[in-house]
Order: structure tokens, then C-alpha cells, then sequence
């Protein structure tokens, strides 16, 4: 789709300014800037937002804060930031800013890790200190999800599929969108393989408990960027497309209906 320099300019600017509010400053300037589009809605979906989140415990991470209690503060501390509606995304990981990064979990499975930590390094910097131990989060609804606790270190961590488990037994409504009604089309995949086929870029369905799933996030293109962004960049352009005299004869709603268009 076509589209003036004056539009990619304007867009550029807008998605700019909006990664000053996050301190980056540091993204590719890709040979199709359209793109560059597709990473912001990467990003933006990859934020969580500031609301009170009514929060969903599951029996493992009981277990697991039984096992362990001195992750229990940690643990405390971030549920109150989920239920005052506290910003969580300093808990993310370090890749939370490069826009550039395809967050494969999420894509796929619509699941965020996040610290548990609440210190700083120093007292301006954005992001918590990184921890072992990571909370894995589905939000979903205005609900928080509390899945698991894991480490970086435990074997094929971003594709565990009794993540999965747990949710259908505790909250099977959640992920009943995703169900295939052709179950003996889901090949069987182990965790490693999941995680394996991601990183080439083929999307996999999964067994569980025998039913069969896919798509629990917003997938995911070869390139592994989440489809869901790409449909949202597609939408901007038809936009700029219908709305080009725009431009010319009101420059200011232009500006302003294209804000609405990037969500800022």
C-alpha cells in the first residue's frame, strides 16, 4: 500500500515521542518502514496496563510458595502492585525494551514472566533488579492470572507446557477460544519441541489432558512477529489510505485521528 512521506513522517514522529516515555532510544530503521509500524503494535501489546487486576491463584504457586517461603514478600508485593493497579512492566525483562524483540511466550501463549524483585540499582532506572525466580502471568479479561513460579534456569521454561495444564484445570474458560475441534490434527509435541519450532517460526497446536489447543495468544508470522500487531499496523495504513486528503485540508484532526489510530 502506498503511502505519502508526509504520513510516514508524522506516524514516525508520534511512535517516537511515545518511546521517550519508556527511555528507548534504540530501535531499527527498517528498509520498510511500515515495520517499523508492526514493532510499535509489538510493543504496545506487550505492555501491561495500569489497571486494579482482580487476581487468580493457582494451587502451584501455593505449593511452591510452601516449599519456599521466602518468596512469599516478593510474591505479596507484586500482587498489590496488580491490585492497587500499580505499573508491573518495570518487572519485565530487560528485552522489554527493544522493540525489536519477539516475545515468543506471549505470542503464543498470551503469558508474561515477570520478576520477582523490587529493588533498583539505581534510583532513575525503570526496570526492577532481575531475579531467579520468575512469575508467570496470564492477564486476561481484568483478571491476573498467577500460573507459576519458575527460573531462568529450569529446562525449556518458555514452553512448559503444564503451564497450559494449569490453567485448564483451574480456568478452563479462559483458553476455550483456542480449542481445536479436530484433536487428531495436534501432533504432540514435547516441550523442547514447541520451543524449537518457534524459533523457526512455525506455529504448533498442543495436547493436553486430551483436548488440543492453539492460538492462545495472538499467534505469531514467520518473522515471529505477533499477528496481532501486524493486523493493527495493516489497519493504520488503510486508514492513512481512505483518510490521504485529510492530510491537506486539516492537518491538526489528521494528527489527532491518527493518535486515536496508535492508541497514544
Amino acid at each position: 500500500m502506498l503511502i505519502t512521506m508526509e504520513y510516514k513522517e508524522i506516524i514516525i514522529s508520534l511512535i517516537k515521542e511515545f518511546y521517550k516515555k519508556y527511555g528507548i532510544n534504540k530501535f531499527k530503521e527498517h528498509e520498510k518502514w511500515d515495520l517499523f509500524l508492526v514493532r510499535y503494535f509489538n510493543f504496545r501489546l506487550k505492555l501491561i496496563p495500569n489497571i486494579r487486576w482482580n487476581i487468580q491463584i493457582s494451587p502451584n504457586i501455593k505449593d511452591k510458595i510452601n516449599k519456599k517461603p521466602e518468596l512469599s514478600v516478593p510474591l505479596m508485593n507484586l500482587m498489590k502492585k496488580m491490585s492497587i493497579g500499580e505499573d508491573l512492566n518495570p518487572h519485565q525483562s530487560k528485552t522489554f525494551f527493544n522493540v525489536d524483540y519477539h516475545d515468543m511466550l506471549f505470542n503464543d501463549w498470551g503469558i508474561h514472566h515477570l520478576h520477582l524483585n523490587d529493588g533498583k540499582k539505581n534510583k532513575g532506572d525503570y526496570l526492577v533488579n532481575r531475579s531467579g525466580p520468575l512469575l508467570f502471568v496470564r492477564f486476561y479479561n481484568n483478571c491476573a492470572y498467577l500460573i507459576d513460579i519458575m527460573n531462568h534456569s529450569d529446562n525449556d521454561v518458555w514452553a512448559n507446557k503444564n503451564m497450559i495444564n494449569i490453567i485448564q484445570q483451574n480456568w478452563p474458560k479462559t483458553i476455550e477460544s483456542g480449542l481445536i475441534k479436530d484433536a487428531e490434527f495436534a501432533v504432540d509435541y514435547n516441550d523442547h519441541e514447541i520451543f524449537t519450532l518457534r524459533s523457526k517460526g512455525v506455529t504448533t497446536g498442543l495436547n493436553i489432558n486430551g483436548k488440543s489447543y492453539i492460538l492462545l495468544g495472538h499467534g505469531f508470522a514467520c518473522s515471529g512477529d505477533n499477528l496481532m500487531a501486524t493486523r493493527m499496523a495493516n489497519e493504520v495504513l488503510r486508514w492513512c489510505h481512505k483518510n490521504e486528503d485529510l492530510l491537506n485540508t486539516n492537518p491538526d484532526l489528521f494528527k489527532q485521528n491518527i493518535k486515536k489510530q496508535l492508541y497514544l
